[in-house]
């Protein structure tokens, strides 16, 4: 899981996995602030709480629907980085 921490700070992955609700979802996402730019600014300021490190879950930046979104890394089936066009 360490790889796949470091590629979504890198870029952009395809991450496939079981959503909590039990369907599965096949979503872009990131870590890296160049892709996430103004949209993290305007989710800092929707909440003042502090997140805790948890290492079941990974929070990434939905790069389609341009949100947050927390995945349990147990339901991770794979994952693929996105080369760069």
């Amino acid at each position: 899981m360490n790889e796949l921490r470091e590629e979504l700070k890198r870029g952009i992955c395809v991450i496939d996995f079981l959503k909590v609700d039990g369907s599965r979802r096949v979503m872009k996402c990131t870590q890296n602030q160049e892709y996430i730019r103004e949209h993290e600014t305007q989710y800092e300021k929707k909440t003042d709480r502090v997140r805790t490190e948890n290492e079941n879950l990974l929070v990434v930046f939905d790069t389609e629907k341009n949100d947050w979104r927390s995945i349990r890394v147990d339901n991770i089936s794979y994952w693929n980085p996105v080369e760069e066009q």
